[in-house]
């Protein structure tokens, strides 16, 4: 672990929080339950690699996910290695979580040192929302660790070394697989750290911005290479793009999962647009979204602590890089004075000696003797020059080298840029949720690493600061968590309380802690002041290890109490009835006489049935039945158009269709003219109840 820290100590230390993050984010993982319909997608990924190569949700090929595939080849290749169970799917997301834990604590240490990297290795850790991604396959879980691996590269290359433009490379490089994983949710950040190589690099502006612009080329390169090999794939050799009307994977990434999914209550009228899903889920648009009780318990506990850190140790660092630039200059300006004076001098000793050989020509003889026999020591030979400049053109060395050392990881700029890295993060990542169409709680994970970061170095300069910054802190600390308790009260009311009490008793203890310099009162206090700042995330985060696999945890990956699909979501009174009505449908899962029959009379049909949704053919296909998912996520893509569906039956591919209730949005108009045409061309098949229907086509 030579990577992680040159201390004996620091290695036992992170390893036992490495150890610690590994017992926590994989804690009866292997009971767990997978998100059906991301799992449908890897089952089928891992057992063709033309499915895994296009990123095919089901067996046949017919159809993506609404996503690009970047976490499901990572999953696949489990599946493919160990066998397609359970633990297998979420195994990389348990490794991904543990890992993310030694690469903060090495990040935020070549940044703000050794204390904020122990403190936000353990916020990380104790963030709820991260401890219940790393028992999921949502794609955020892999999102995040990419970005950690990103930033890590990033303030590796800023340390310098032979293998500098390799760390920046790599960076970039693992900026362009992140957005292969979540697509814009990744792509939002790139600006922070392409900012941060800017602040961060060496040489001239031009130099500065050029490399800057070169790290963005490459972040696109890798990002758009898998968008652009299957765009140059004809459509007959390649699954259909889920979440686009146009069959193209542009349209899927940059509209449905992205713009489409921006503006507000009203945005994404289409029910193909993403927003139209979300519209309105995770609480109103706005800037208490984040606070609400969807998403208070989850990610908020240190928001407040990080952004008085980021705010205060901006405006820090940059009073410490002016005050360093003013004392540099006022060297140089001293150092400069010393060499005019010194050549102010050469010169009048100069006139004098000219003076004085032009008195005689015998006083010439015994001058030049005179000046040979102390050339040696005066100041104004060449060496006696050199010693005595040399003063000078040191003081300048010293001054020009530490304007060099500005770029870096100790210095007043890369502590400037680290604030800068930190906050921009976690700035547009909440703007960003504030005015999104709508978002899951589990979203709010991207905010971790740099609250965890922000915290940790607040805490740490606290604690080393004056003696009312850390009581400052513990006391708004403890103060947010009774109000975020509030969001949920029926959930653990004795928490808000227990948090105060505690912050109470860290609060007076630290000022006689300072006094009585006893290590056993340190120890005391320090218990104290930890168990203030993380009863609160530790107690939520502790509430996903006793879980024994509800599907809609799955689904949700949120800690605390059970939160529905789309939780905080007032939707008009039809479509809210559609959706209840699809997520009783989904907990029932399949009619078990309902699949026999379709398993008895399948013949040789590639397809044993068609069914509105990927989400309902998630069910059949977890069974074994190969069924073709009509119209994807939404159920309202153009795959299979009517006269799709239709040629299909004529030409034998096809004879069942069910017309399930799982609709995941307002039925389109794509899903409602294939139902018509279902209802007019084809005839219900009795003896089956519940939210799906049977028709025989044939």
């Amino acid at each position: 672990m030579a990577w992680i820290t040159r201390r004996s100590s620091d290695r036992v230390a992170v390893a036992g929080l490495t150890v610690l993050a590994a017992v926590v984010f994989g804690w009866g993982f292997q009971r767990g339950r997978t998100h059906p319909y991301y799992t449908a997608a890897v089952r089928s990924m891992g057992a063709n690699w033309h499915d895994f190569v296009y990123g095919a949700f089901d067996p046949s090929g017919f159809i993506t996910t609404d996503k690009l595939p970047g976490a499901f080849w990572v999953q696949a290749l489990s599946v493919r290695m160990f066998g397609f169970h359970a633990w297998a799917v979420l195994l990389p997301q348990v490794l991904a979580a543990t890992a993310c834990v030694p690469l903060l604590f090495v990040t935020v240490r070549r940044w703000a040192g050794r204390a904020a990297a122990y403190g936000a290795a353990l916020c990380y850790l104790l963030t709820p929302v991260t401890v219940a991604l790393s028992r999921s396959n949502i794609p955020d879980a892999l999102m995040v660790f990419f970005l950690v691996v990103a930033a890590h590269a990033l303030w590796r290359w800023a340390d310098g070394g032979r293998r500098a433009a390799w760390w920046l490379a790599g960076s970039a490089a693992w900026l362009g697989v992140a957005f292969n994983v979540k697509m814009g949710q990744a792509l939002l950040v790139v600006p922070v750290f392409v900012w941060a190589c800017y602040l961060m690099g060496a040489g001239g502006r031009g130099r500065r911005l050029g490399r800057a612009a070169a790290y963005g080329a490459v972040v696109t390169a890798v990002s758009l290479a898998w968008m652009v090999f299957v765009t140059l794939t004809p459509a007959a050799g390649r699954p259909y793009i889920d979440g686009s009307t146009h069959n193209s994977v542009w349209e899927m990434v940059f509209q449905y999962n992205g713009f489409g999914r921006i503006g507000g209550q009203d945005a994404g009228a289409d029910p193909l647009a993403g927003g139209a899903v979300l519209a309105g889920a995770g609480g109103p648009a706005g800037p208490g979204r984040i606070f609400g009780a969807q998403s208070a318990g989850q990610i908020s506990w240190l928001i407040p602590v990080a952004v008085v850190g980021a705010g205060a140790g901006l405006w820090a660092a940059w009073r410490g890089r002016r005050s360093s630039e003013n004392s540099q200059s006022n060297l140089i300006n001293q150092s400069s004075h010393a060499n005019q004076s010194s050549q102010t001098s050469q010169s009048n000793l100069t006139s004098r000696s000219n003076l004085t050989s032009q008195t005689s020509p015998t006083s010439q003889t015994s001058q030049t003797s005179q000046t040979s026999q102390t050339s040696s020591t005066s100041p104004t030979s060449p060496t006696s020059q050199a010693n005595q400049a040399s003063p000078s053109s040191q003081a300048d060395q010293s001054a020009l080298g530490s304007h060099r050392d500005q770029s870096g990881p100790g210095s007043q700029r890369a502590k400037l840029a680290g604030y800068v890295f930190w906050g921009g993060w976690l700035a547009i990542y909440a703007l960003a949720f504030c005015t999104a169409t709508g978002i899951h709680s589990y979203y709010t994970s991207t905010l971790a690493p740099p609250i965890a970061a922000l915290a940790g170095a607040a805490f740490a300069a606290a604690a080393r600061g004056r003696a009312w910054q850390l009581p400052s802190l513990i006391a708004l600390t403890a103060g947010w968590a009774f109000l975020a308790s509030r969001e949920t009260p029926h959930y653990q009311p004795w928490l808000r309380w227990f948090v105060v009490v505690a912050a109470a008793i860290a609060i007076a203890l630290l000022p006689w802690a300072r006094l009585a310099r006893s290590r056993v009162l340190s120890l005391t206090a320090a218990g104290a002041v930890a168990t203030a700042v993380f009863a609160a995330p530790a107690v939520w985060a502790s509430s996903v290890l006793t879980r024994h696999g509800a599907s809609m945890g799955s689904v949700m990956a949120s800690a605390g109490p059970p939160q529905a699909m789309f939780a905080g979501r007032h939707t008009a009174r039809g479509l809210a009835g559609e959706l209840k009505e699809g997520m009783r449908a989904f907990e029932r899962g399949p009619d078990s006489r309902l699949v026999g029959f379709l398993r008895r009379h399948r013949d040789a049909r590639p397809y044993a049935a068609a069914i509105d949704g990927s989400m309902a053919a998630a069910g059949y296909l977890a069974k074994g039945l190969p069924v073709l998912p009509m119209g994807g996520f939404t159920s309202d893509a153009p795959a299979p158009t009517v006269g799709g569906l239709a040629g299909m039956v004529r030409s034998g591919e096809l004879r069942y269709v069910i017309v399930a209730g799982q609709l995941m949005g307002k039925s389109g108009p794509q899903a409602v003219a294939r139902d018509k045409w279902v209802s007019d061309n084809c005839h219900l098949v009795p003896g089956f109840v519940g939210g799906s229907k049977l028709f025989d086509c044939v």
